[in-house]
């Protein structure tokens, strides 16, 4: 369930808070880092996830 909720957290109150003028340009500056850091790491894990699965029928 945290899972879910967290990331509906940020999707929802940045990009609000961007709109209305309301968010720091120091996070509007992180954010491609954050994202790109992000992006590797979960590239990094699906790639270590391929090298130990075994086929289901084995």
């Amino acid at each position: 369930m945290l899972t879910f909720i967290i990331p509906i957290a940020f999707l929802t109150t940045f990009p609000a808070a961007a709109l209305i003028g309301l968010l720091d340009p120091l996070y509007l500056a992180l954010a491609p880092v954050v994202a790109g850091v992000l992006l590797l790491a979960s590239r990094l894990f699906w790639r270590v996830g391929l090298r130990s699965y075994t086929s289901a029928s084995s």
